[in-house]
């Protein structure tokens, strides 16, 4: 099942899990960079558990993969309702 990349939609998974004040800085250059990553098919990402994220950057036929980890300690407090 293949999804449209929508970086707003992934910037703000990866960010929801951080505290406001972290969430905010430049977030619409990093938008932009990630969507024109994906737009040009060299950057996969998915969630790999909760509060880890794989980014798989491809560039020249050659593959980076990182684990993006989000400690605890930056986590943002789950909202209960």
């Amino acid at each position: 099942m293949s999804m449209r990349f929508d970086a707003r939609r992934h910037i703000k998974i990866l960010t929801d899990e951080l505290p406001r004040e972290l969430a905010g800085i430049r977030l619409q250059n990093l938008e932009y960079g990630l969507q024109r990553l994906y737009d040009n098919q060299f950057l996969n990402i998915c969630r790999v558990s909760e509060g880890n994220y794989k980014l798989r950057l491809t560039m020249s036929g050659q593959k980076l993969s990182i684990i993006v980890e989000i400690p605890e300690s930056l986590k943002a407090k789950k909202r209960s309702t």
